[in-house]
């Protein structure tokens, strides 16, 4: 059915006068409009306009006094590779249930032209582009994404008319609120397969929310939209992308503007911090942990964060690591002086940790590595039995105290370790090169112990 609206120039002239921009989308523009609007000039339910608003050029806003104030504080000129359709598929189906799940759809059919009904017709777009990448669809991947793009399209228009109808009336703030979290997740698709337009609304309603309802659950689902954005992207792309060092910048930003959503606010900057490591990007890393440190001081995450800016300052260092090994010896960094040394932080439980012992045994045999294990096990059995059984090269730390074993492993609790396996590379001057290899870097180890010798 088609959404029809009425010319909104009283509330364009109103948001004018107020030193607005009068080329905003209709959510920005009517959420400005927050004094000088006679409530007549809103648009009815019962009234449904009758021409769709134009749609508007977005302009890019600059970051409100509440955000940081420093150099990367601008939005830059970033670029987006369309998704494929299995990297679109996990979105799809996470915006299709959480999306639902915010929808206050009532039992009673709604009548055409509310806002009730938008959200019905949003939930039935949803439904129609789960079964686009459903197993029993037949159509080609590039119909699908097409088919998909058009669905969030539409959703667009009928969120922004839902917003219209509900934005000045308290009681239907729950619709208000559905309304803007299908609208951010419509986009956020629409962004990943390419949509610059798409992208720039984003952005632009994450600052006008920030800006009119700052403490808003509309204006946290905007800002953790942009975050969840920039963080699909810098994990799809490669370490000089643009799309890190802005999921950085978002997070910093979301930490900052939301005090209040402390436990996302954490996971979000770890997560950046843990990327920026992995990534050998020290200093941004350190930033996002200290972050964390600095506006949530009585986190329960303390410890780990005070850990992890431990094993942060290793870089460029010589570290010291020595204890016992699983058979009643003793093994110490300082034997392997002059060859290039992988530790690894590993468990016999790890699947990922045996799939990637190859790549290891590699290193070894023909590159001349030598291996530091240090294991996380707490049966000894298991680890004798383990090393044997996947001929698992190097020499391991492991204690005979039953209570420094595990997760009391001094070595993974000194350095904040609560991940296996973790690896850290070493020169061979015993200089801490990285401390967050990912398994899938192994193979590139032998270009970098290269670089590192020169």
């Amino acid at each position: 059915m088609n959404l029809a609206r009425k010319p909104l120039s009283s509330v364009e002239t109103c948001c004018t006068m107020a030193g607005m921009p009068s080329s905003l989308a209709v959510l920005l523009v009517l959420l400005a409009c927050s004094t000088g609007c006679n409530r007549s000039d809103s648009v009815s339910e019962q009234d449904a306009p009758q021409q769709p608003a134009p749609v508007p050029k977005i302009v890019q806003t600059e970051p409100t006094d509440r955000q940081l104030s420093d150099s990367d504080a601008a939005m830059p000129v970033l670029k987006i590779r369309p998704a494929t359709q299995s990297e679109l598929t996990p979105e799809i189906q996470t915006a299709s249930l959480e999306v639902i799940k915010k929808l206050p759809l009532e039992e009673t059919p709604a009548v055409s032209g509310t806002a009730e009904w938008d959200l019905e017709q949003i939930a039935a777009v949803l439904a129609d582009s789960q079964k686009q990448i459903s197993e029993e669809s037949d159509a080609s991947e590039e119909v699908q994404l097409r088919r998909i793009r058009d669905n969030n399209q539409r959703i667009v228009s009928l969120a922004s008319h839902a917003i219209s109808l509900t934005h000045l009336r308290p009681e239907k703030e729950a619709i208000f609120n559905a309304a803007v979290y299908a609208l951010m997740e419509a986009r956020f698709q629409l962004a990943l397969q390419g949509d610059e337009k798409a992208l720039q609304e984003l952005y632009n309603d994450a600052a006008l929310l920030a800006r009119q309802r700052p403490e808003s659950i509309a204006a946290v689902t905007a800002a953790g939209t942009i975050v969840r954005l920039a963080e699909t992207l810098a994990r799809r792309t490669e370490t000089d992308s643009p799309w890190l060092s802005e999921y950085v910048r978002q997070s910093k930003l979301f930490a900052t503007n939301f005090p209040a959503e402390e436990p996302r606010a954490i996971v979000q900057l770890l997560g950046a911090a843990e990327l920026c490591e992995e990534r050998q990007l020290t200093l941004p890393a350190i930033e996002c942990y200290s972050l964390i440190s600095q506006a949530f001081p009585q986190t329960p995450f303390g410890p780990r964060i005070e850990a992890a800016l431990r094993r942060m300052e290793l870089t460029h260092r010589r570290v010291a690591i020595e204890g016992p090994t699983y058979d009643g010896q003793t093994v110490s960094l300082k034997e392997f002086e002059g060859q290039q040394v992988v530790v690894v932080f590993w468990s016999s439980r790890s699947h990922e940790f045996a799939a990637q012992i190859p790549a290891l045994q590699e290193l070894v045999e023909n590159e001349g590595f030598a291996v530091l294990g240090v294991c996380l096990d707490s049966e000894a059995e298991a680890v004798s039995r383990y090393i044997a059984e996947h001929k698992l090269p190097g020499k391991h730390i492991f204690h005979q105290e039953p209570a420094l074993r595990g997760a009391n492993q001094p070595l993974a609790r000194e350095y904040g370790i609560d991940k296996v396996p973790s690896y850290w590379f070493i020169d061979s001057k015993g200089v801490v090169q990285a401390t967050q290899v990912s398994g899938n870097q192994l193979r590139e180890l032998p270009q970098r112990k290269v670089v590192a010798e020169k």
